[in-house]
């Protein structure tokens, strides 16, 4: 099975697309600086033919443009948008970038994949099934978070972490606190902001404090980067380093770099 890199999640829902002007650009900036508008295209609704209102955006390994929009999800390949409606004409909260290359798809009561069809479309297939829930159980609410990781799939709903791997041979499904906040993966391993614990990975089904976990028991989690054997964290107030030693502010500038900002 093909494994490829998962692009991170973008942290804005603007359809802006950077067009460069390959022809001539090269020999005006040898003359000096570009003068005038950044260069960009701006897409209206009349354009992609769906409400102006999205959730969640994300690209797949060819480079197009997935947009989770209020009527289902847009895919722009340079020249032509298309929209993939959903199973009752839901939302699409969230569309992340599986390691198996394929576009992982969270709404509401549902989550599933994005399969081509033989005449070149996209069709939403469904994965409740796939995942074993049956009867009330299908019943999961809004799905926040798609979190693709190396061994699988995680979709976050409201009450439940659900999870599917690649193969589809294994599937499992987990309750969540009430205080459960944000998760973000690194690899196989997966992370999560619990209200009034703080910092916690997933370990055998439950969340465990990381040395130095409370650092975030009652501040915010805005991201993850992972490093190599250590992971950024970024908060309210700043950059956080956190090692298998514990949680520790950035030294110096970078440490300080969003007291006075909101991130």
């Amino acid at each position: 099975m093909m494994k490829t890199k998962t692009p991170p999640p973008y942290a804005f829902l603007v359809l802006v697309l950077l067009v460069p002007a390959l022809a001539g650009v090269a020999s005006r900036a040898t003359a000096g600086n570009l003068q005038g508008a950044p260069l960009m295209h701006r897409y209206l609704p009349q354009d992609y033919d769906a409400p102006p209102q999205h959730w969640a955006i994300s690209t797949d390994t060819a480079g197009r443009l997935y947009v989770g929009n209020s009527a289902g999800v847009l895919r722009y390949d340079g020249e032509r948008w298309d929209l993939t409606r959903l199973s009752g004409r839901d939302p699409a909260r969230k569309v992340v970038a599986g390691a198996d290359g394929r576009m992982y798809v969270g709404s509401h009561d549902s989550f599933g994949w994005l399969e081509p069809t033989p005449g070149g479309t996209l069709a939403y297939r469904e994965l409740l099934t796939a995942s074993g829930l049956v009867g009330d159980a299908r019943r999961i609410g809004t799905i926040w978070q798609v979190i693709a990781t190396a061994d699988g799939v995680y979709f976050r709903s409201e009450r439940a972490l659900h999870f599917l791997d690649y193969d589809h041979a294994r599937s499992t499904h987990w309750p969540l606190d009430v205080n459960q906040r944000v998760m973000y993966a690194d690899g196989e391993a997966l992370f999560a902001r619990i209200d009034g614990v703080g910092f916690t990975r997933f370990v055998d089904g439950r969340f465990v404090a990381e040395p130095g976990a409370a650092v975030f028991a009652g501040r915010r989690l805005l991201g993850l980067i992972p490093q190599q054997g250590w992971r950024l964290l970024i908060g309210d107030h700043g950059f956080y380093l956190a090692a298998p030693t514990g949680l520790r502010p950035m030294s110096g500038a970078a440490g300080t770099a969003l007291h006075a900002e909101r991130p």
